[in-house]
């Protein structure tokens, strides 16, 4: 699996290094020259939810997987480029979304089970790469009736999607093959700072843990597999 640098717009997979700079995109090789580069004003604008036209750029690149780079623009659809040539293969839509095609900044790349996904709200999204790029929407009826939301981004394995749910000071964990919720953890109040609650801001899985810093810079350690304490 590749390497997102969060604060710079670079994405390292073995040999390729690539860089996505507002409506640039380029492949570097290991002497630091540009192999191509592709710039997303082929794609033309776009229009915003107010109605204002935006000029296509990178957002984010997600990832390689079988030859093929998966980036999201800033009009939350994904651009599939060739590795080898840059050229453009297809543009993903979010054909399942009730108002809109788009997808959100939280789309993430699982290359091991050749999947584009998202947990939004209380929807599981997911995009099929071996099978036409076919959407599908999940409702997470455990995430209704637990009162749990996700509106931020998440880090997944093989078994589960581990969020943030800031609106209501908790963590959950989603069993990817069951779909129910495997448990919640209540991030401690300070009680003379209620106008200040603690909830999980950045999450990393390293190894058999989960990593979670808080929006008070406390660092929360859990063992992948158990229920946190």
């Amino acid at each position: 699996m590749g390497k997102k640098f969060d604060d710079l717009p670079l994405y390292i997979d073995g040999e390729y290094l690539l860089s996505g700079i507002k409506n640039n995109i380029s492949l570097i090789d290991d002497n630091g020259n540009i192999e191509w580069k592709f710039d997303t004003a082929e794609i033309g604008c776009w229009s915003d939810y107010d109605g204002s036209e935006k000029q296509t750029q990178v957002n984010k690149i997600l990832g390689i997987y079988e030859d093929k780079i998966y980036i999201l623009l800033n009009s939350g659809k994904i651009l599939i480029l060739d590795i080898k040539s840059g050229d453009k293969i297809t543009i993903l839509k979010n054909d399942k979304h009730p108002k809109f095609d788009n997808f959100g900044d939280s789309i993430e790349l699982d290359p091991n089970n050749g999947k584009l996904i998202q947990l939004a709200n209380q929807d599981l999204i997911e995009v099929d790469l071996h099978n036409n790029y076919t959407v599908t929407l999940t409702p997470i009826e455990d995430m209704k009736s637990l009162n749990l939301e996700n509106y931020s981004k998440f880090v997944f394995d093989d078994d589960f999607i581990y969020f943030s749910d800031y609106h209501h000071y908790k963590l959950g964990s989603l069993n990817r093959k069951t779909l129910k919720i495997d448990w919640i953890y209540d991030f401690p109040q300070d009680h003379d700072q209620s106008d200040n609650p603690r909830f999980g801001r950045e999450l990393k899985l390293f190894n058999e843990r989960l990593y979670v810093i808080d929006n008070k810079h406390t660092l929360h350690i859990f063992q992948k597999g158990s229920h946190p304490a």
